[in-house]
């Protein structure tokens, strides 16, 4: 039997909120700690405690990997100001309450399946670019990404999602010098080892943004 595994971010559900890194905070305070080191954050007891939250007790390398890149992304956004809130399961199902898209009469302000293909798509590159990042221990501030997919008709004249655009920006933390070759190598990388891109006929291209 295969048992369903929550994807990332539907995992921070309920785990993560000002609570939660206000403590990772005070350990990082009072030990000195900068935390833009991703290698010493990781480190502190609160962050081991978020983490072993998160990620299932048999996940492979690449996944615990990814999840200390995302915590430590989401960490800084929050301490940067940004939101970063704590988002219950009743909510998260309002929010994703599925439509067609307008075009086929559908609520345009329910996300309808086509988006929610391209976010996956936008997702598994993001999580596979920080896991990347992670192991060059390379800091990565922020993450957008403002990516868009094409439905056309195929020869069957059958409608469907033919390409995708990804188009991420990323800013990386103090001290942390990424040229644009080496930025474009890591998004390359990311998208001959996503799971998602690998799984679909869709031609998906990348377009960094600088």
């Amino acid at each position: 039997m295969t048992t369903a595994r929550p994807y990332p971010w539907t995992a921070l559900v309920d785990v993560l909120g000002d609570v939660r890194f206000e403590e990772i905070r005070g350990e990082l305070a009072a030990a000195g700690i900068d935390p833009y080191e991703r290698d010493a954050f990781v480190l502190v007891g609160a962050a081991g405690r978020v983490l072993r939250d998160l990620v299932p007790d048999d996940a492979p390398a690449e996944a615990v990997t990814a999840y200390m890149a995302l915590l430590h992304v989401l960490y800084l956004h929050w301490a940067g100001g940004r939101a970063v809130r704590t988002v219950s399961r009743e909510q998260l199902s309002r929010q994703l309450a599925a439509s067609s898209p307008p075009d086929f009469r559908g609520d345009n302000a329910r996300v309808n399946p086509e988006e929610t293909f391209v976010a996956a798509l936008s997702a598994c590159h993001m999580l596979t670019f920080l896991a990347a990042c992670a192991r060059k221990h390379l800091t990565v501030d922020s993450y957008e990404d403002d990516a868009v997919g094409f439905l056309d008709r195929g020869p069957d004249g059958k409608l469907w999602v033919a390409r995708a655009v990804l188009r991420p920006r990323v800013r990386f933390g103090a001290g942390t010098a990424v040229d644009e070759a080496t930025l474009s190598e890591l998004h390359h990388k990311a998208h001959e080892t996503s799971f998602i891109a690998n799984s679909i006929a869709t031609n998906v291209t990348v377009e960094p943004q600088y």
